[in-house]
């Protein structure tokens, strides 16, 4: 995303500003118009009729557990793998569309999802993890390649995902400068 937006910013002369926020004020923030452009998981923008959006960065579940875990010699784990755990999760406010599908991907799979703590951030519930207490999920894309030496932990893939998380740009449909379309579809370009 960084590469993208700071090709284009010297290409086209333009200073971008970022701002992070949790995906339900990114959509919230692109309504009002407080956001030009927001990058947001997929199920946060799909339903919104007055959003054009297109994705961006593939992203699925993976789940964090402590180096010496007995699931972290497997080398795949499903839902149904995790069903005596107890688990680090995201403070619903933060994110509840995907807070809600954890705990439904439980339920599908015959049990309720143990949590013991509820935290703020990733790198929370990581640190958390590390000192063996609980599982936390993260998606792919918070997953740089080095949380799992930077926190001690082990990360996998959960082989049964459900939905599309991907990472999306987004914009509004009607927007009255036309340098935001200009920007949003030479993003799009930068990714084909």
């Amino acid at each position: 995303m960084y590469a993208v937006l700071d090709q284009i910013s010297h290409e086209n002369n333009i200073q971008f500003s970022l701002f992070p926020d949790t995906p339900t004020n990114l959509s919230k923030g692109l309504s009002s118009g407080k956001y030009d452009l927001i990058y947001s998981l997929r199920p946060y923008t799909t339903d919104n009729v007055l959003f054009k959006s297109t994705d961006f960065l593939e992203n699925h579940l993976q789940i964090a557990l402590p180096i010496n875990h007995p699931l972290a010699m497997k080398p795949q784990l499903s839902f149904s793998d995790l069903k005596n755990e107890t688990f680090i999760l995201l403070d619903r406010d933060k994110s509840p569309i995907i807070v809600d599908n954890v705990l439904s991907q439980g339920i599908k799979n015959g049990y309720n999802l143990k949590a013991n703590y509820y935290v703020k951030n990733l790198s929370q519930g990581l640190s958390m993890t590390a000192l063996g207490n609980g599982l936390a999920f993260l998606y792919s894309a918070m997953n740089d390649g080095q949380l799992e030496k930077q926190y001690r932990i082990k990360i996998k893939d959960l082989t049964d995902n459900f939905g599309n998380q991907n990472i999306v740009i987004a914009m509004k449909r009607s927007v009255d400068n036309a340098l935001i379309g200009s920007i949003f579809e030479k993003i799009i370009d930068t990714k084909k």
